[in-house]
């Protein structure tokens, strides 16, 4: 059946635009840098609240505010915004790839 009717079976059951055509993305719009900027001034605002939290662990507020906890978080928000800034960046390398993919998933 399938030999008389293949015909029919191209025409009517594969799509008119296959095989697909890979486009390539367009990596350097504006856009693009301002999630760059975005990222960068979420990690510098992540390392500035470590630094404060470090100075100021000793105090009552922050021993009652779970300190570890405030840590953990930290660096769950610092991945992420690193992986923001890889996702910036063209993958010209196997390294960003696998590195935006995996900073997204342990953030």
């Amino acid at each position: 059946w399938v030999a008389e009717n293949l015909d029919t079976i191209n025409q009517s059951m594969i799509p008119k635009k296959h095989p697909r055509q890979r486009r390539d993305a367009i990596f350097y719009q504006p856009m693009l840098y301002v999630t760059m900027g975005i990222g960068v001034l979420a990690v510098i605002c992540v390392i500035l609240c470590l630094i404060l939290s470090l100075t100021y662990r000793k105090t009552k507020v922050m021993r009652y505010a779970q300190v570890d906890l405030l840590y953990m978080v930290l660096s769950g928000i610092f991945l992420l915004s690193v992986a923001a800034v890889l996702y910036s960046r063209p993958p010209n390398t196997k390294f960003i790839c696998v590195a935006r993919e995996w900073l997204v998933l342990i953030g």
